[in-house]
């Protein structure tokens, strides 16, 4: 992945897990990623996520991969919300 998509993919983690009301501890276990600081690592940029944890966190958003590196949060919420 470009930086651009890791800093996309990690933007639409936090709007959406906060949009959810999900803390990044939770999200991080809910993956069963192997660090429970990973969401948060991700979300600042201190670290790339491995494929696997975009996988498990895209899984868990309900979020197709794709959506998640490529668009903008806001159009990604704002199509979560028109589903609920």
């Amino acid at each position: 992945m470009s930086k651009m998509d890791y800093l996309i993919f990690r933007n639409n983690v936090l709007a959406i897990r906060t949009s959810l009301g999900i803390t990044a501890k939770e999200l991080a276990e809910k993956c069963n990623l192997k660090h429970h600081k990973r969401v948060y690592e991700i979300e600042e940029g201190r670290v790339n996520p491995k494929l696997e944890d975009v996988i498990a966190i895209c899984k868990h958003l309900n979020q197709p991969i794709d959506k998640m590196l490529n668009e903008r949060v806001q159009i990604i919420i704002q199509f979560k919300r028109e589903q609920q």
